[in-house]
């Protein structure tokens, strides 16, 4: 940590020596917090430290004047500290103590004006401090604080939460892994405010016949699952606006900057290189790879599981990362769990297919031809990303991007045997992720 203004300090411990000498301040107290300021590298650590003066100048009993005094000092000097992006991290301190009073009337106030109330807060703090630190602020003073939220209506609470919450990039990803699975929903609150789904934030829904929605609360594995079925479904989608060249197996190819490719088409992850940079090329400099639509597969389950748990717990999981058709590392193995039926045959049954966005199914080309076959079309590996306004299955397959699955059919079936009648279909194949897995083996 910085610190761009001593002379503000020495006048706090000038000041704080007075109330020392009038026996309000324990010296222990003053020589700790001067010592955390000149040395630490954490920001955190000051604030513990005034935090813990302002108890002890309360305890001690110093008059409310003096006390106004010195804090007033050790704001100024706090608004001068500057984080590693240059930016004053104690503008936000200083308006959460400066906004306590505030909170405190919130409680008091009717639930019907508390959304209200919060709302000019996040107007006053965007005045004064921009919206950044003023979304951080509502969140500080109101959405972690239960008295304050106390007696508010489901639809008041669900507002609040929308309006200020951490979901404004992901709630419409969660929320249609969730509706295709258990119907329409009306949002998701995030209520520990880590800007991702865990254990204890809840689903909202509209029910028939009650005027309030109704709020359903997730556990940690259903949590979880969301978070990953989400997080293919992106991965998926940035690897279609990518698109790389579709190849066989034997003519792969991959920037020789990162991997290196043996003569059967494996990639493998130079010893230089970082796994997680290895991944982010393929969709950053797509016109350096061409792989077939299993290769696809992983490329998509690694950004996701890359997305989820980030850069530090991926490149430990996997180390020595290679790509080719369906070679998963061990902890992939252990993460990936696959239901199947008769796997050759057509299925009958929407049972055993792939229904939720984020999961993998198969497209088989039950009587291609042989020339089909050569190029490669006697299937197609996709996943799941969606429905379409008429309910039809909206697939990501590589080459064919987010298609519906009624044009994936349709050009394998022009690779059938003359005279078929046997058509294209989903067989009884339906593989995910297991999100509450991936995130344990990453917190091991």
């Amino acid at each position: 940590m910085e610190i761009s203004n001593h002379r503000v300090w020495r006048k706090i411990s000038e000041e704080l020596k007075v109330l020392k000498r009038d026996n309000k301040v324990d010296a222990q107290d003053i020589e700790r917090l001067t010592k955390v300021v000149s040395t630490t590298d954490s920001f955190e650590e000051v604030v513990a430290a005034f935090e813990k003066l302002k108890r002890d100048l309360e305890s001690f009993g110093v008059p409310r004047s003096a006390s106004a005094e010195a804090r007033g000092a050790i704001d100024t000097y706090l608004l001068s500290i500057e984080n590693d992006a240059g930016e004053s991290r104690g503008q936000a301190l200083v308006a959460q103590i400066n906004a306590a009073e505030r909170s405190e009337e919130a409680n008091a106030l009717r639930p019907a004006r508390q959304v209200r109330y919060v709302r000019k807060a996040f107007r006053e703090f965007t005045r004064e401090y921009g919206e950044g630190t003023a979304r951080y602020l509502v969140q500080e003073l109101f959405l972690r604080d239960p008295k304050v939220l106390e007696g508010l209506s489901t639809r008041k609470l669900e507002r609040l939460h929308n309006e200020f919450g951490t979901f404004t990039s992901h709630q419409e990803g969660f929320k249609a892994v969730l509706e295709s699975a258990t119907g329409e929903l009306r949002s998701i609150i995030d209520f520990d405010l880590s800007g991702d789904l865990s254990d204890g934030d809840a689903v909202v829904r509209d029910v028939p016949k009650n005027k309030q929605p109704i709020i359903s609360e997730l556990n940690a594995v259903s949590a979880a699952q969301i978070s990953m079925n989400m997080r293919v479904v992106r991965a998926a989608q940035d690897l279609a606006a990518a698109d790389p060249a579709f190849e066989k197996l034997r003519d792969h190819r991959f920037n020789e900057q990162f991997w290196d490719v043996e003569p059967n088409g494996r990639a493998n992850i130079k010893g230089d290189v970082e796994p997680s940079d290895g991944i982010r090329d393929i969709f950053a400099n797509p016109e350096h790879y061409g792989f077939e639509c299993a290769t696809a597969m992983m490329v998509v389950y690694y950004k996701a599981i890359l997305d989820e748990v980030g850069d530090e717990a991926f490149n430990k999981l996997f180390v020595h990362i290679s790509l080719m058709s369906w070679d998963k590392s061990m902890p992939f193995k252990a993460s990936y769990q696959v239901k199947s039926g008769e796997t050759f045959s057509p299925s009958d049954t929407k049972r055993m297919r792939a229904n939720m966005p984020g999961e993998h199914g198969y497209i088989r080309n039950f009587d291609v031809s042989p020339e089909g076959r050569a190029a490669g079309w006697q299937g197609e590996n996709v996943i799941l990303v969606g429905y379409s306004p008429e309910g039809e299955k909206l697939f990501y397959g590589h080459p064919f991007g987010i298609a519906p699955e009624s044009e994936i059919v349709d050009y394998l079936n022009e690779h059938r045997n003359e005279d078929s009648t046997i058509s294209a279909g989903e067989i009884e194949l339906s593989a995910f992720l297991h999100g509450d897995k991936i995130r344990k083996l990453a917190s091991d």
